[in-house]
């Protein structure tokens, strides 16, 4: 987080809220290490008006291990969580398995995402079998610039490649190096053609002035709904999210795959997010719209454990921080500054 905007909490909520991002993908764990940044930035974020992930670097050596890491950052607050799986992961499908029946087991209604390669073609090692098997969505990264490829070139053909997965695409841009501003804002418009639930951007960290401000350029379009993935929870829609130390994401998002930078402990994605829906509501249910136009938006959240729980009572700190949430979006809305 230090190596964000000298890791000043403040200074990254108003670049958010200056670029339009509905939230942040933020590094919670290395491997077995527990990044204490993100419990401290979670909170913050969140009552800010983001919606808030953690991500993790995962080796694959000790997969039980980083599942307890990962679940730190879980029960520290996070939104949604998002795996961070390359060349250590190689080879290592029985891996994928132990580490995703951990987490799965701690949380069946989390949106959980993993960030792979783009080209599953090149990586005929890697396990993209083994991780789809308990992931909600995909998030490959795509670096057309690292790639020496165009904007369409490299997401037509990842696409292409991960759609036999089964599950939703939400792609991560790259907003480092050589990515210019107009392949920034052609990869949202690309994303969006191909009916990718939502986007990110790699990083934000690592932006440039000019590079943030395409991704503030990026027209947040309706995201299509998706069916239900791998575990009950749904990705429905996504807006973008942007990383700090990783990853932008807007109405389309994804994670990033060949040479990737260095990733230094600090805020990493800004997203916009991933609404669940959640399993206790259903469309037959008379409440069902409004619950889910709320949910959208990011005016009402679910419990931790995923659930809605229509019936449960609500203090007045949760009316408060739903209060707070619903003033922050008209705000946005009628485009007045954010109190």
């Amino acid at each position: 987080m230090a190596s964000t905007l000298g890791g000043d909490i403040q200074s990254i909520i108003s670049l958010g809220q200056r670029l339009g991002v509905d939230g942040f993908l933020v590094k919670s764990h290395d491997g077995t290490t527990v990044l204490s940044q993100f419990a401290k930035i979670v909170k913050p974020l969140q009552q800010a008006g983001f919606i808030v992930g953690a991500w993790g670097f995962v080796y694959g050596n000790q997969p039980t291990a980083e599942a307890q890491a990962a679940q730190q950052g879980i029960d520290a607050g996070a939104d949604w969580y998002v795996i961070d799986a390359e060349t250590a992961y190689e080879g290592k499908s029985a891996e994928a398995t132990i580490f995703g029946d951990a987490l799965r087991a701690a949380n069946p209604h989390l949106v959980i995402g993993y960030a792979p390669f783009a080209f599953p073609s090149l990586h005929p090692q890697f396990p993209y079998q083994a991780f789809s098997a308990f992931c909600d969505v995909c998030l490959p990264q795509i670096y057309w610039a690292e790639f020496g490829q165009s904007v369409s070139s490299a997401v037509d053909q990842s696409l292409a490649e991960l759609k036999p997965l089964g599950h939703p695409i939400a792609p991560i841009g790259q907003s480092f190096a050589a990515a210019t501003a107009s392949e920034i804002e052609q990869f949202a418009v690309l994303a969006h053609q191909a009916l990718c639930p939502g986007i990110s951007y790699y990083d934000v960290q690592s932006a440039s002035s000019v590079q943030l401000q395409a991704i503030k350029n990026v027209t947040v379009y309706p995201a299509p709904s998706y069916p239900l993935a791998a575990s009950a929870a749904t990705p429905a829609t996504t807006s973008g999210t942007v990383t700090t130390s990783g990853t932008v994401t807007t109405p389309t998002s994804t994670a990033g795959s060949a040479p990737t930078p260095s990733v230094s402990p600090s805020p990493s994605t800004v997203t916009r997010s991933l609404p669940v829906t959640p399993s206790d509501v259903t469309p037959s249910d008379w409440f069902y719209p409004a619950v889910m136009d709320l949910l959208k938006l990011g005016i009402v959240t679910a419990y931790q454990d995923g659930l809605f729980k229509p019936n449960e009572t609500i203090t007045r700190a949760q009316a408060a921080d739903w209060i707070n949430r619903l003033r922050i979006y008209l705000e946005k809305a009628a485009g007045l500054p954010l109190a």
